[in-house]
């Protein structure tokens, strides 16, 4: 396999894998981008508050009062953030894992189904024997003494 073939393959990969990262955890990853994007918004107006506030004709009095006003507010805003995203994050959690755990349950639910329908045929029954049912029975069955 030439190195061509070999770049192209692994870019393949990559691009698959991306692609299956996005697709299993699209929720996540908006809530993510949504994240980011308020942090920008809300960094972008306190800094404007803070230029504001420090080229505004102001006695020093005043303009300590707004500083404090301004910097418990930007606090407030800060800590608001931090709890809306850990809640988010923690939504998007569980509700991934409910999803995953009921997929589970199904696939092991198919398979187990699968399983008994398997041993009749591996036991040479048809499904449509009437002996089946009784022959599967009486093998589970205890013999008597």
């Amino acid at each position: 396999m030439s190195k061509l073939n070999r770049r192209r393959s692994s870019s393949e990969v990559l691009r698959f894998w991306v692609w299956e990262v996005w697709l299993e955890n699209r929720a996540n990853i908006k809530l993510m981008i949504g994240d980011a994007l308020s942090f920008v918004i809300l960094m972008s107006i306190m800094s404007a508050g803070t230029y504001y506030i420090s080229w505004m004709p102001l006695q020093d009095e005043s303009r300590s009062v707004l500083e404090t006003i301004h910097f418990w507010t930007t606090s407030a805003a800060w800590m608001w953030l931090c709890l809306v995203v850990l809640v988010e994050l923690i939504v998007a959690s569980l509700t991934r894992i409910r999803r995953r755990l009921s997929e589970y349950k199904l696939a092991f639910e198919e398979t187990r189904g699968k399983d008994d329908s398997a041993a009749a045929v591996d036991l040479g029954l048809e499904e449509s024997d009437p002996q089946c049912a009784d022959q599967v029975v009486t093998e589970q069955e205890e013999p008597e003494l």
